[in-house]
């Protein structure tokens, strides 16, 4: 739903099912939703993002759409989301998200 633009309806259904108890790497495909399509604090996202990669969570699925569309209206935002979505799947330690971080800018919004 994100990627068809609409943004209300499908945030709305990642805050339903964020609600009814995700598997942890469906929690962590949702982190990449708040990130990549909220204004929801960075931080906090980062913070659950490595708590569940600690764990066995792995991001499995194919985010590139979600970064495209991303991209149209942000492209220095994109390229931050192609480095998460790196760590995600366990290509890179989650250490890194701390440095993706530091170059987060402060009150984003999408």
């Amino acid at each position: 739903m994100f990627i068809k633009v609409d943004g209300p309806e499908a945030n709305k259904q990642l805050r339903e099912m964020m609600s009814s108890g995700l598997n942890e790497s469906a929690q962590l495909e949702a982190q990449f939703y708040l990130l990549a399509h909220t204004s929801s604090d960075p931080a906090v996202i980062f913070q659950t993002t490595k708590l569940l990669l600690t764990g066995r969570a792995r991001l499995r699925w194919n985010v590139q759409p979600n970064i495209e569309t991303v991209r149209r209206r942000d492209p220095k935002k994109a390229i931050r989301l192609e480095l998460i979505s790196k760590v995600m799947p366990g290509e890179r330690d989650p250490v890194f998200l701390d440095q993706v971080l530091a170059r987060w800018p402060r009150n984003s919004a999408c």
